[in-house]
Formats: structure tokens, sequence, C-alpha cells
């Protein structure tokens, strides 16, 4: 049984290779096997004649040959044998053949007909098969499934290393009401219309499918366009009226693109297609019409760029890491947060803290790849956790040197998107002086993040010469005030009476309240009497290495 299974195991594979050459191949390929039957055949009449029972087997060589190069080819190889097995050869004429010969040249010319029909039957119901896996009912564009096989053939080539891969996802938002108009069959012509626009506009190298009845998505590889002639593509594009039967229809849509830089690293196509859903959606409940993954205005490797070469090498040695302060819930009396604190561990300085070396960091690209970095670890924390199905709530401070880039926050909004844990689980806290120098693009990728459940806290304040209505203004969730605030409270009254009236302003906004540097129990006293929410500092407790967290006395 198992020799039988390997023999068939070759035929289906010398069966498959043979399908994958070329047409010139395969019919080379047939014209030596008639040559070597033919002189099989000549031998043997020259010999004294076939046996009856060759016949058959003759028969059954034809019948394969129709199977594997189709009826022409097998109809041409019955004649050839036929002609050739007579006893004159292709010298005989027609009056010196007998019955016999027409009997066997009708028998090999069925078989092989039938052998080359069979085949053509075979091909069209693979045809068939593979349209209804791979293809729409109704537009013939390819689904989903052959999306995803496309994306894999295309990681999988190695062509993309170092490139981009744009998957861009369209939803046409008014195909319903065209459709209660005009029929179903006018979307389908009207989705295939587009999808053809879609692909002359984006190149032949372009892939347009359909992944639902109202989603288009389009994947360049390697194009290098900018994000904003990206955007005004789709507008054309959408812009330009479809004319079937003399009328003309306008769709409208939202676009969202997410751009994948690839670096020899697996990719899935799964997450891919989800991630340029997520953004389509975005632009739909933000009433834009297209919206960029926030990676594609990011730096690349934002997390791998540090202007000091000694920060770098620790960073490879695993020298600096990231350990989690808790933040004490006033209300409940648990922690409810863990602040990620950066702690260098020299190897002839000792432990070193972010104040120790931040002057390392001078230049705008290393503070933003050391703030990515930070966020980095505190991710890769997070997964752990995750699976563990453990609770909780991070808290990343991602200003060095008050400075606030719009690329670190949308590495924080593009990472926390692909994370299904509980919303809320992460909060970005920036200083004061930074958020009162933000540019418009900087306030927008707050909101962004506000939108996708991540909290931002305004840390320090009190240093930057803010009020609480200034802040206000800006989009955050919640105020931190500095340590140097909560030390002047504690000895001028002025102070605190100053302190109790903004803890109960931001209550009445619905912001929480969040006091820094609790280093006595005097400062923890006076705090709990202005019923600030959460309190973080030493006499709570140190920053800790992730395998030392209280699990116990965490409640989120």
């Amino acid at each position: 049984m198992a020799r039988t299974r390997r023999y068939i195991s070759m035929v289906n594979t010398a069966f498959g290779e043979f399908y994958r050459l070329s047409a010139e191949l395969q019919i080379l390929v047939c014209i030596v096997l008639w040559v070597y039957i033919a002189i099989l055949m000549r031998l043997a009449f020259l010999g004294g004649g076939l046996p009856s029972d060759f016949g058959s087997w003759i028969a059954l060589v034809i019948f394969l040959v129709g199977l594997v190069s189709g009826p022409i080819v097998a109809t041409v190889t019955a004649l050839v044998c036929a002609v050739l097995m007579s006893p004159g050869g292709v010298f005989a004429g027609i009056d010196n053949v007998g019955v016999a010969f027409w009997v066997r040249t009708t028998g090999l010319f069925v078989a092989g007909l039938s052998g080359g029909l069979l085949q053509r039957l075979i091909k069209w119901l693979q045809a068939e098969l593979y349209a209804a896996q791979h293809q729409v009912a109704g537009t013939d564009l390819p689904n989903i499934k052959a999306t995803i096989k496309h994306l894999e053939k295309v990681l999988k080539s190695g062509s993309l290393t170092d490139k981009d891969l744009d998957v861009l996802n369209v939803r046409l938002n008014n195909l319903d009401q065209i459709r209660q108009s005009a029929g179903q069959d006018t979307v389908n012509q009207l989705v295939r219309s587009l999808a053809e626009q879609l692909q002359t506009r984006l190149g032949a190298g372009a892939y347009v499918s359909q992944l639902s009845g109202n989603e288009l998505l389009g994947i360049q590889a390697g194009q290098g366009r900018e994000i904003s002639d990206v955007q005004k593509l789709v507008k054309e594009v959408l812009a330009t009226p479809i004319k079937l039967d003399g009328e003309e229809y306008s769709l409208t849509a939202t676009t969202g693109l997410h751009r994948k830089r690839v670096q020899g690293r697996e990719v899935e196509p799964q997450s891919l297609l989800d991630n340029a859903a997520k953004m389509a959606i975005a632009a739909h409940r933000s009433n834009e019409e297209f919206q960029a993954s926030p990676t594609v205005d990011a730096i690349h490797n934002l997390g791998e760029r540090y202007s000091s070469l000694q920060i770098q090498a620790a960073m490879e040695n695993h020298e600096i890491t990231l350990h989690y302060e808790p933040r004490l819930n006033t209300r409940t009396g648990y922690f409810s947060a863990l602040q990620g604190v950066v702690r260098w561990k020299h190897p002839r300085r000792g432990e070193l803290q972010l104040e120790d070396f931040k002057a390392m960091l001078e230049e705008v690209p290393a503070i933003q790849g050391f703030c990515a970095w930070m966020l980095k670890l505190a991710f890769t924390d997070a997964e752990e956790w995750a699976k563990k199905d453990l609770k909780f709530r991070v808290t990343v401070d991602v200003t060095i040197n008050d400075v606030l880039s719009a690329p670190v926050l949308a590495y924080a909004l593009a990472e926390s998107i692909k994370r299904k844990y509980k919303p809320g689980w992460l909060a970005i806290e920036v200083s004061e002086k930074s958020l009162r120098n933000a540019d418009a693009k900087t306030v927008q990728y707050l909101q962004r993040l506000q939108s996708h459940h991540v909290s931002v806290v305004v840390s320090n304040f009190g240093d930057g010469g803010s009020t609480v209505q200034d802040m206000f203004m800006m989009p955050v969730d919640g105020i931190k005030f500095s340590a140097k605030l909560i030390e002047a409270a504690l000895v001028h009254s002025d102070q605190r009476r100053q302190l109790a009236a903004m803890v109960k302003l931001i209550h009445s906004r619905g912001l929480v309240s969040v006091a820094d540097g609790v280093r006595n129990s005097a400062g923890l006293r006076m705090l709990r009497t202005l019923a600030c929410e959460e309190l973080q500092g030493p006499l709570l407790s140190k920053a800790l290495p992730k395998e030392s967290i209280p699990w116990a006395r965490l409640r989120v």
C-alpha cells in the first residue's frame, strides 16, 4: 500500500510539473513521445506485429496523452499511431488497408478525444471552483481569501525589504441607496468599474480586490508615493462619476491607508488588512474622507535612534531597563496604575535615574528615539502581562527636556491600536511646558489617542506657569501636580488653599487629579484631605523591576 501511494504521488508530481510548462514545451514533449511510440511500434511490427493485448495499452496511453495535452494533441497522436500500426506504415494506400485498420483508428481516436475532453472538463471545473473560492459573485473581483494569498506571495518574495507596502481600504458609503433605487446588478457594475479605475491609477503593479459588499482594497508595493499623493489619487477617482446605461452615479467613500515598512521580519497579512480597515473606520467616525496609519508619519525605526553611542551600547547590553512605580488610589486604598520609570545600571556609576543622564539626549531625534524605546519596552511588558491574564494600567512620560514630538505620539497610537487589551490600559504623560508649546499636529495626535481610549495626563503641573483653565483648553484627561508644588503647599497655607481650589476645579471638569513626589506622612495626609485621587512617591513605593510588582495590591 505504501509503495502504491508513493507511485501515485510520483505520478501526481509529474503531471503537476507538466502543467507548469509553457504550451510550446508541452507540444515538444508530446512530439518526443510520438517519436518514441512510433519507434517502438515499428520495431514491434518488423518483429511480427503487436499482440492484440497491446492495442488496449496503446489506447490507454493515448487517453493519458489527452488528459495531459488536450483533445487536439491526443487526436493527432491517435492518427499517427494508427498509421504507424498499419502493415504498410505511412506508405500504405487506402485500398490496401482493411476493416481492422479503421476500427483500430476509430478506437484510438475516440480514446484520445475522450481524454482531451475530460481534461477540458477538469480544467473548467477547477476554474469554476477557484472562482467560487477566490472571487466575489457578481463583480468577479478577488475576495479576501485571494487577497491574503497575494499578500503572502508578495511578502515571501523578498522584494520589499526596506520598502513600504501600502494597503488602501476604501469603504463605499452610498451603495445601499443605489441598490434600493437601481438594483444589485447596477451596484456590482459600479464596484467593478471603480475597482478598474483604482487599478489603473495605482499602476500595473497594484492589486485591487473586494473584501465585502461595500469594501475595496488596493495593495501597492514599493512605490514610495507621498501620503498626500495617495489621498489626492483616491479623491480624484471618487470625484469622477461612473456612467452606466446613460445614467451617472457618484460614489462617496471613506478611505484608510496603512503603510508598513517591510524589514525582513515576518508580517501577518491579516494584520495589514485589519489595520487598513481600522483607519477607514476611524475616518468614518471622525467624518473625514481619508485617514492614514500613524506609522506613516512616524520616523521609521524610531526606537533605534540615539545621539549617544554610550546610551545605545547600554541599551543593547540591557543595562537600561524600565522599572514601574505603583500609584495609589486614595479612594480604594489599592495601587491603580504603574508608572514606567527608566533606570540605568551603569557599570561604574551604579544605578542612574533619567535625571542623571538626560543631558546626553540633547538632539530632538535622540529624544524621539529614546521615548519610543521606552514605549516599546512598556508594550513588550504589557504583552507578557496580558498572556498571564493580569489586570494593569500603564503610564509612560513621553517628554524629555520638555520636548513633545508628534512622531512619538504617532508611534504610541499605532502600537496601542494593535493591542486588544481593556480600553484605558495605557496613559501618556506630557509635561506642562511641552503641552503649552505643542503645535496643531501634536494636539491632533493627542486627540486621536483619546479617541482610542488612551488617556493623556499633564505631568509636572505647576512648573510651567500655566493655569488649570489653560489645561482645560487642551485634550487632557488628568493633571499631575509636580513635587515642587506639593512641597510648597506643605509649607505655605496660601499655596495649600490654591492647591485645594485646583483639585476641586479639576474634579468639576471630570478630570483625574494626581500628585507626584509624596515623600512624607504630612504630605500624604494633606493630599488625602484635599481628595487628590492618585498619589505616587518614595513614601508609597519606589520604582520596582517588573518581577517585583505587587500584583495582589493592584486594582484597576
